[in-house]
């Protein structure tokens, strides 16, 4: 159950992201919306760059932990989300600094979910004496479809009321 929660809780909050990203940056930064397949493909790539390092970290550190940690940044750019265009740098390296900072958490829920959900039916595998993989992932990849739709529908009942430029909170 709690991971079933903590994955529909990783696509909605992915979705949030990935459909908020050109909202992102041309209404709370005011950069040009040509931008936003820049910084989405930068937040890629370094997520990639992650990846060997999730591999070790989770024989080091424990996949929950990893993922627990994950969480947290995850969190604190979402609290971050609200304050761009408000910080006394220039908007692009806002961008840049919120694309470094996601792509860890894109690396290690884009592995580990999948590699604990693995050992979950390995063990009740062991304990039922029953093949239940393909229950556990049907039910997991159903949470990952109404998570994405959730995130997508709450950002755009969100940004009704602040999709222009100079209008970040909607009615003036």
């Amino acid at each position: 159950m709690y991971f079933l929660i903590s994955d529909f809780t990783y696509y909605t909050a992915l979705s949030i992201m990935s459909s908020g990203l050109l909202y992102f940056v041309t209404v709370l930064l005011g950069l040009p919306d040509s931008d936003g397949g820049k910084f989405m493909g930068i937040m890629v790539f370094l997520s990639l760059l992650f990846y060997p390092f999730i591999n070790y970290g989770s024989k080091k550190f424990g996949k929950k932990n990893l993922v627990l940690f994950a969480f947290g940044i995850l969190s604190l750019i979402f609290v971050t989300i609200f304050f761009l265009g408000k910080l006394p740098f220039a908007p692009a390296n806002q961008m840049y600094i919120l694309v470094a900072f996601a792509s860890f958490p894109l690396a290690a829920l884009g592995i580990l979910p999948n590699a604990i959900l693995a050992d979950i039916a390995q063990k009740d595998t062991q304990e039922s004496g029953e093949n239940h993989e393909g229950m556990f992932f049907a039910v997991k990849y159903l949470f990952v479809k109404l998570g994405q739709t959730i995130g997508i529908a709450v950002f755009a009942m969100l940004t009704i009321y602040g999709k222009d430029p100079g209008n970040d909170y909607g009615y003036d």
